[in-house]
């Protein structure tokens, strides 16, 4: 009798031993876990911590987390998922639209020992694989859930436990604000890196304006690039030419960001060295064109319209390289510079047309960018050449400078609320 209690006595303090050595590696495990909070790791290290030390504390042979795409309402899966597998093979299964459904549904964990006899998993991808069993618990933060913490087959064929499901449910609950913490880290990172490009290229892009209006008998000339809140590629410029005359240049660069702006750059340089040799605007873009899609590359082009303005003739010969045709208005009457040619960039044997006008006391050109005709309002009707030509109409009669903010102004005023999409970029040349 004294034999069999001391038996019981000793499988109970063994008993008692393995629970305190668990209790201790679950601690353990949690320690790990407050330490990842307090860092600002990476996400995708974020991960890679929370599945391998699941995958550890509860013995199964692979992990994965997989996460919903942030704010979906549906079981839409980020493309990236990490997983760990203690046996070297990789999870080469992503959990099937069901289970992510159900995880969206109930939101509780979901323990399948037996896979392949489950009415769940009938047919399902995890059974053709071969997993047999499956521990799934959700990623909740603030009432969200995130994604999936899942590990699938505890070693030696044995069952995932109540146990384990609890303990895992528990880690889930820590990892869930430290996979949140971490993406809005990344996020924030991201944004600051996309601002400090932003900030780059629009110093670029304005130190390539011209810091003054040039001053040209017969004609009152303004221009402005009024910045959207991300960094267009539009770009004008004024050039002295022998005989008093003035080169107008006004180009609009695809893309955005620093690539957009060092493009704009090559452009302005390419132009300089063209005018400076050319007697024509056809001669010059033609040239200028050539050399562009030598150096550029075929991903990048401009549209640009050039013009050659003549005081002694108060004349305007131009080249409109698939740029918005701008805008004449003689008493009342408009006249459309259509484009002679493509954008610039492309075809390098194009020869471009020219065209020409002579002014007369009141005319008005408008070259303006895409931001001025494409802005939408909140019901997304465009502001549209109409819009323009009604405002010509309407100031014909005031200063070049005057016109310049009233397009501005117009424009944004007709803008939805914080959707300036685009640069609004305007040169206004009046016949004195």
């Amino acid at each position: 009798m004294v034999k069999k209690n001391k038996n019981k006595d000793y499988e109970r303090l063994i008993a008692e031993n393995e629970q305190l050595a668990k209790s201790r590696a679950d601690l353990i495990v949690l320690n790990k876990l407050a330490s990842i909070i307090a860092s600002t790791m990476p996400l995708d290290q974020v991960l890679r911590k929370v599945v391998a030390e699941s995958v550890k504390a509860i013995g199964a042979d692979q992990g994965k987390i997989e996460l919903l795409e942030p704010g979906a309402g549906k079981a839409n899966l980020l493309e990236t998922s990490v997983q760990i597998s203690a046996s070297h093979k990789r999870c080469s299964v992503k959990l099937d639209t069901q289970i992510t459904g159900w995880m969206l549904k109930n939101q509780r964990p979901l323990l399948v020992n037996g896979i392949a006899e489950d009415p769940t998993f009938l047919n399902s991808e995890l059974a053709r694989a071969g997993y047999y069993s499956l521990l799934s618990v959700p990623l909740i933060s603030r009432g969200q859930l995130l994604g999936t913490l899942n590990l699938f087959n505890k070693t030696h064929h044995q069952d995932f436990s109540s146990g384990d499901r609890d303990f895992l449910a528990i880690i889930a609950a820590q990892s869930a604000q430290v996979i949140e913490n971490a993406r809005l880290y990344g996020e924030e990172r991201q944004l600051l890196h996309y601002q400090e490009e932003l900030s780059i290229a629009r110093e670029i892009q304005q130190k390539l304006l011209p810091k003054m209006m040039p001053q040209i008998a017969g004609f009152d000339i303004a221009a402005a690039s009024y910045p959207a809140a991300e960094v267009g590629a539009d770009y004008f410029d004024f050039i002295e030419l022998r005989a008093g005359r003035l080169g107008v240049a006004f180009g609009d660069v695809t893309g955005r960001g620093i690539p957009a702006a060092l493009m704009l750059s090559n452009v302005q340089a390419t132009l300089l060295n063209q005018v400076l040799n050319c007697e024509n605007p056809y001669n010059c873009i033609s040239r200028a064109n050539r050399f562009l899609c030598d150096s550029t590359d075929q991903t990048q082009f401009v549209s640009l319209f050039f013009a050659i303005l003549d005081p002694d003739r108060r004349r305007l010969t131009y080249v409109n390289a698939g740029h918005y045709p701008p805008l004449y208005l003689r008493a009342a009457e408009f006249r459309t510079l259509e484009a002679t040619g493509p954008v610039a960039g492309v075809q390098s044997d194009f020869e471009y047309e020219e065209g020409s006008l002579s002014g007369q006391p009141g005319d008005i050109l408008v070259i303006y960018s895409n931001g001025v005709i494409e802005a939408e309002n909140a019901q997304g009707e465009r502001f549209e050449e109409s819009r323009l030509r009604e405002i010509l109409l309407r100031c014909g009669q005031w200063t070049a400078t005057e016109i310049v903010v009233e397009i501005n102004w117009s424009v944004r005023s007709f803008l939805a609320p914080a959707q300036v999409l685009d640069d609004i970029t305007l040169v206004v040349i009046k016949v004195l």
